[in-house]
């Protein structure tokens, strides 16, 4: 491996473990509970991009886009029985409510990426937490943090 891929990945972990101190000291996390690329797991950075995709024609903004996805997925993870009043808390803190039609849309695309996580990831019951990208010259990385498991 040459020595510009070995600082790239040097940086894209360093990258990774700021992010992780950061979120777990805004969520009082306790100290040691981060891992940084468990062993043996999927990458959740791979496996959002892949669950956000029916997102990709509808969304413009990039950021909006990952933070819907991230929510629907956290949604999925409720009970079936909260999961429709999660989504309706979802649309009152979030979205203008002078609209009703956009509002009814939103939550029909909530509704589908719930379903959407439960079809394509049934055992994966991780929370996510946060994202961020990392630009390193002509690199652009998502860094996703999440629990190992619920």
């Amino acid at each position: 491996m040459g020595t510009n891929k070995k600082k790239e990945r040097r940086k894209a972990k360093n990258a990774q473990m700021d992010l992780a101190v950061r979120m777990a000291k805004e969520r009082s996390i306790p100290e040691g509970s981060v891992i940084v690329e468990p062993k043996g797991r999927d990458k959740m950075s791979e496996i959002l991009i892949d669950f956000a995709e029916p997102l990709l024609e509808l969304v413009d903004n990039e950021k909006a886009m990952l933070t819907l996805a991230m929510t629907a997925w956290n949604i999925a993870i409720f009970p079936e029985e909260d999961r429709d009043a999660k989504i309706d808390e979802l649309v009152i803190k979030c979205f203008p409510q002078d609209d009703p039609q956009s509002l009814e849309k939103i939550r029909a695309v909530v509704g589908m990426l719930v379903l959407r996580k439960l079809k394509m990831y049934p055992d994966n019951e991780r929370i996510l937490l946060g994202y961020e990208f990392i630009e390193s010259g002509d690199k652009r990385t998502l860094n996703v943090m999440s629990t190992m498991r619920r």
